[in-house]
């Protein structure tokens, strides 16, 4: 398994201890079969990712 991510900062742990690469956010999004979202609930990024999954990608 390859393990991406796109951060403001790199994260060293995780490059050495699970190979991650940093990415940017639309290559991420491009490559990732998973994608987890984390990020401060505040005003900024309140509403800020909508997310539209097809009925078939189910099927």
């Amino acid at each position: 398994m390859e393990v991406i991510y796109c951060n403001r900062t790199p994260n060293t742990k995780a490059e050495k201890e699970l190979n991650a690469k940093k990415v940017s956010f639309d290559e991420l999004l491009e490559r990732s079969d998973v994608l987890s979202l984390h990020c401060a609930l505040t005003e900024e990024t309140k509403n800020k990712f909508e997310v539209v999954i097809a009925s078939t990608e189910f099927e």
